[in-house]
């Protein structure tokens, strides 16, 4: 009887012997590579889409309706700085009495100049973007690096009027607070950009 060498058979068992092996070993490879490279590019396809689908968001938000209601509710705040400067500087023991504050400025400013309708279209537009963050169809963030510093003025600015709204249709801007409260935390630029 003849011993085997034991390093001959591991030796063996990892290299193939004879050509087939060679070309079933190379066609094994391949095909895991192969596999690999697929859900890489596929996970490249669905990151391109989101960001397109961002961009899109981008877009819609700088033209038509809503640019024009950015236009109007700029113009308007940009009228009453010297009431916001004199909000800023005051120190109040805490945020809803800084909220209570600011509502005796801002509320009547929107009845009087009637921003109701340009506020709603700018809620509305930021609600179907955490939407489409939430679901993964645009891409996070891409979203923050362009609307966290309008959502976060927007948001702090128009927060007693949105309070206000929640008496009568409740949950009213629930979707703008969620994105800016946990998409924009660090930008806090709010009533500072008046």
């Amino acid at each position: 009887m003849t011993r085997q060498n034991p390093k001959q058979t591991t030796h063996a068992f990892f290299w193939p012997q004879t050509a087939f092996n060679w070309v079933e070993l190379t066609l094994k490879l391949v095909l895991v590579f192969a596999s690999i490279g697929a859900v890489y590019q596929y996970f490249d396809i669905k990151q391109e889409n989101r960001v397109k689908q961002t961009m899109e968001q981008l877009k819609s938000f700088n033209s038509g309706e809503l640019q024009a209601a950015q236009l109007k509710l700029n113009a308007t705040w940009e009228t009453y700085q010297k009431s916001f400067a004199a909000l800023n500087r005051q120190t109040v023991a805490s945020d809803q009495d800084n909220v209570r504050i600011q509502a005796k400025i801002v509320l009547p400013i929107i009845h009087q100049k009637k921003l109701q309708q340009d506020i709603g279209l700018l809620v509305d537009f930021f609600e179907n973007l955490q939407v489409c963050m939430q679901h993964r169809i645009c891409d996070k963030q891409v979203l923050r690096d362009f609307f966290c510093g309008y959502g976060d003025y927007f948001y702090y600015l128009h927060r007693p009027w949105f309070e206000t709204q929640r008496l009568v249709i409740p949950g009213y801007a629930r979707q703008l607070e969620v994105f800016v409260k946990s998409e924009c935390r660090n930008t806090r630029q709010s009533m500072a950009m008046l």
